[in-house]
């Protein structure tokens, strides 16, 4: 028998029955579980057309704080928007501390295999793992072994998960080389919170804040050694990196430099950071960088975020960089089939938090096994960090599922095999109304002391379907805030300044980075040319429209002054424009819409914005926005006023 709802909850009845063989998570049978309870009774009294408003305002809000990420494709580089959906996903306090549990328990088994790892390799002795796991991984260094944290080796860390059909966390992933998506998540929150209805905002939820309290208090004691208020810098690959509003998101509310390998040097056994005021001694390096090319000296390759000379200044202890080089090693799928074991050896305990379940190729017996569900199972490199190259053998011709298995015949012990999860359902509001995605949760934890803390929340992206989804921030349909529910009321606490703070006065200078002040100086230089091409752009073309032009007899020095710039042929600028007058207006709508022109106007505004984007983190969040806006503003409208002096005029006028 179909459910019966209430009036006041039909928005939501078509999220009551999920896909066979999913978990829903927002309804057991046809009643709302008691996470989502007050949610939909509040919702269900706000129209439709409302929640669209609201969730068009969440859109802007995100394009207004410049929330992007950038993709690349046939070598291109471009921005996408983050996409937000307004209803959160809610998880019960009881179910969450359940959760947080198997978290820290995993993640401190994860630091043990780590360590063990790049020291004594008690676990290859004594046949825990297999030799192969090491050394016929390409991610397991030797310029990494050696290195003794002060702390933990694994500072933060994340975990992909899921929801098993039976309703259990399954762990997909797991993530300590350079844990993305803690900033998303945040900003997921602040604006859901700013833009949701009052009364959708009323159940108390756990806050985020006091998460990264704990993290900027864990990286402080790190470095107690090396001096009572440490220096921190947040080590960012570079604007070409795809989460760089990330690396400046946290960088402005934790307080700490945002730096790129260019900004440090290693001199007399201590990481220096170059500034106007010369060099100033490093403590602590957050990397957010691949570290693989961390430290070229000893790794090779030309990373941009490299320093050479790193490696050798962290073994000594007079560095510390977060996480410890050598940590991404984990993430290599060939791990989950032998965690289990590896608890019970390293923390005498059996382990809460399961992987989905993994069999390595390399082991004869599971190698059979998995040939046996070949069409039911992914494959996927056992070297590689999950979220890469995988293979859906059911996709998969018969020829090419023959293909795969002799492929993998030839070298078994680099491949293994999983179980597919279908994630668990979600009321999503897209295009004006509810209906349902599946959902998969990244989890975030920081060291605190011998343990770690998790983030009373995290990150969620959902896609249309239950199948597979990249294990990756920006996979999926959209994201969601993921509110823990608290038993009671909590205390407000932020990291956020408020706007009436008063401004601390302080006597010593700014660390200013040599590198933005380049930068800086150059922001200032295009600006004062995009502001001078427009006047003089504007003056030539109220000219041109006038109803004679002979009535300017200044235009040909005008014309001629464009040509100075560079911004028209030279050869416009003659003494006798009469007879070439019609020519001209015809073709400067193009002349200033060419952005490969390295001289013109439309390529000064666009490097005056990406200056701004690189160093936004130097600038006012307002220039910043200021900035965005208007280029895009000027694209958009020069693009299309390529036919025409008026329309170039507006879009002039616009600038």
């Amino acid at each position: 028998m179909p459910a019966v709802f209430p009036p006041e909850q039909l928005l939501f009845s078509s999220c009551a029955v999920a896909p066979l063989g999913v978990y829903n998570e927002a309804f057991a049978g046809d009643q709302p579980r008691a996470a989502w309870q007050q949610f939909f009774e509040a919702a269900s009294q706000i129209p439709a057309a409302e929640l669209a408003h609201r969730s068009d305002q969440a859109q802007q809000l995100l394009h207004e704080n410049g929330v992007t990420f950038n993709v690349f494709y046939d070598g291109m580089q471009s921005q996408r928007p983050w996409q937000l959906d307004l209803i959160p996903y809610f998880v019960a306090a009881d179910e969450w501390r359940a959760l947080e549990a198997g978290l820290r328990q995993r993640t401190r088994l994860l630091d043990q295999i780590i360590r063990d790892c790049h020291g004594d390799r008690i676990c290859i002795r004594d046949g825990s793992l297999p030799p192969e796991v090491l050394f016929a991984n390409p991610g397991f260094r030797r310029m990494f072994v050696g290195l003794r944290p002060w702390g933990p080796a694994i500072v933060h860390a994340a975990a992909e998960l899921a929801r098993h059909p039976d309703g259990t966390w399954r762990v997909m992933a797991d993530r300590a080389e350079s844990p993305v998506g803690a900033a998303f998540a945040l900003e997921n929150r602040i604006v859901t919170t700013r833009t949701l209805p009052a009364a959708l905002n009323d159940p108390p939820v756990q806050r985020l804040a006091p998460f990264f309290i704990r993290f900027q208090e864990t990286l402080r004691k790190l470095a107690g050694h090396l001096a009572e208020n440490p220096r921190i810098v947040l080590l960012s690959p570079g604007a070409k990196y795809p989460y760089y509003f990330e690396d400046v998101y946290l960088a402005r509310y934790l307080g700490y430099t945002l730096v790129e390998g260019a900004d440090l040097a290693v001199r007399d056994h201590r990481v220096y950071l170059k500034t106007l005021a010369g060099l100033i001694p490093v403590d602590v390096i957050l990397s957010r960088a691949i570290e693989r090319g961390i430290d070229p000296l000893e790794l090779g390759g030309g990373e941009p975020h490299g320093i050479p000379g790193l490696l050798r200044v962290v073994r000594e202890g007079k560095v510390v960089v977060v996480n410890t080089p050598g940590c991404g090693l984990i993430e290599s799928p060939i791990f989950m089939a032998f965690l289990g074991p590896l608890c019970r050896r390293f923390l005498g305990e059996d382990l809460l938090l399961l992987s989905i379940p993994t069999w390595w190729c390399g082991d004869p017996s599971q190698w059979d096994y998995v040939q046996s569900r070949f069409e039911d199972l992914v494959i996927k490199p056992a070297f590689q960090a999950s979220g890469g190259d995988e293979y859906l053998p059911r996709n998969l011709s018969a020829h090419e599922r023959q293909q795969l298995i002799e492929r993998i015949s030839v070298r078994p012990h680099e491949y293994v095999a999983q179980e597919l999860i279908a994630r668990s359902a979600v009321p999503v509001f897209r295009n004006g109304e509810v209906g349902v995605g599946h959902v998969a949760l990244r989890a975030f934890l920081v060291a605190d002391g011998d343990d770690y803390s998790v983030m009373p929340g995290g990150l969620a992206r959902f896609a249309d379907n239950a199948g597979p989804m990249q294990l990756s921030v920006a996979a999926g349909a959209g994201s969601k805030d993921v509110r823990v529910l608290a038993d009671a009321p909590v205390a407000p606490v932020t990291l956020l300044t408020a706007e009436d703070t008063a401004v601390p006065l302080r006597r010593t200078s700014a660390i200013f980075p040599s590198r933005v002040a380049d930068d800086l100086f150059w922001f200032g230089t295009f600006l004062d040319r995009a502001d001078f091409l427009s006047r003089l752009l504007r003056s030539v073309v109220e000219r041109l429209t006038a109803e004679s032009s002979s009535d300017f007899p200044e235009l040909p020095l005008l014309i001629r002054a464009l040509a100075d710039q560079g911004q028209i042929e030279p050869g416009f600028a003659i003494d006798s424009l009469s007879s070439p007058l019609p020519e001209f207006a015809s073709v400067l709508p193009k002349m200033v819409a060419n952005g490969e022109d390295v001289k013109g106007l439309a390529a000064a505004v666009s490097e005056l914005y990406r200056l701004a984007s690189l160093e936004r983190l130097w600038i006012s969040t307002d220039t910043y926005r200021k900035v965005r806006e208007t280029a895009e503003a000027f694209g958009a409208s020069v693009n299309t006023a390529s036919d025409g002096l008026v329309d170039l005029l507006e879009a002039l006028n616009k600038l």
